[in-house]
This record gives C-alpha cells, structure tokens and sequence, in this order.
C-alpha cells in the first residue's frame, strides 16, 4: 500500500476565520481562544505560510508583530547578537506564562532550555565561564584542605 504524500497547497485550500480573534485555522473550534462559535469567512491561504499560522495559533502573534519585533532586535539573536534572517530565528517564551520573550537563534534557544530557563543556573554557569580553570582548581584544593 503506498503512502499517500502530503500536499501542503491542498491541505491549506479553504480555512475558516475565528470570528472572536481571527484566527484562520481548519474546522470550526478555534485553539487560541477555545471559541466554538460559527466560521464566518472561507478563503484560500496563500497570504500566509503554515509557520505563520503556528506563530498566531501558539503565540497570538500576528506577522506585521513578528516583523517588529525582528527589526527591533536589529534582525538578530536577542542573546548573541548575532545576525539572521528573520526564518532562522525562533519565537522564545516563558513556558509559565506563555508571555513571548523575544526571537532567539537555534543555538540560544538550546542553551537556555538545556538550563531549565532558570536564571539562577544561568547566573552560575556565567560565574563558571568567567573564572579561569586555575581559579577553578585552586578554589576546589582549597575547599579540599579546609575539610
């Protein structure tokens, strides 16, 4: 039996509008806002991609806000500065509050999910890079021959 290959342009041909936040999204319950309420509009959705749609369902986050904030972080990593395209970058969030933080680059966002996105930790791990492996060892002999 053979597989049937996904088409994205099929896939997305008609979608329905949420009338409470605008959402389009298929079938009529709507996940950002839980609303169950009647579709009003249908149309095809070539204007906007599925990641666009995942930034709005997940995030609420419109493209035009998207963009913003691309431009206010100078098109580049809100942790390394360093520059990227605005495809490249990923949405970064408090998983408490869902509160978006800002648009991080691969490697950071790694960084700072590999350290729980617990400040404290981030503050040792910074006080760990800054002090130089002798200061390391010395502290640690040192802490040795004390007990």
């Amino acid at each position: 039996m053979s597989k049937r290959r996904h088409n994205p342009a099929e896939e997305r041909k008609y979608r329905v509008q949420c009338p409470s936040c605008g959402v389009w999204h298929k079938g009529s319950g709507c996940l950002p806002c839980s609303s169950l309420s009647e579709t009003v509009v249908q149309m095809a959705v070539d204007q906007m991609s599925i990641r666009h749609l995942k930034r709005l369902r997940t995030y609420r986050l419109l493209p035009a806000d998207f963009a913003r904030m691309y431009l206010f972080q100078d098109k580049a990593c809100a942790i390394c500065q360093q520059k990227a395209g605005a495809e490249d970058l990923v949405i970064d969030h408090d998983h408490k509050s869902g509160k978006v933080r800002g648009l991080l680059c691969g490697t950071c966002n790694t960084g700072i999910g590999m350290l729980k996105d617990r400040p404290d930790w981030a503050r040792r791990a910074v006080g760990y890079l800054l002090r130089s492996p002798s200061e390391r060892i010395e502290k640690y002999l040192a802490n040795l021959d004390a007990g």
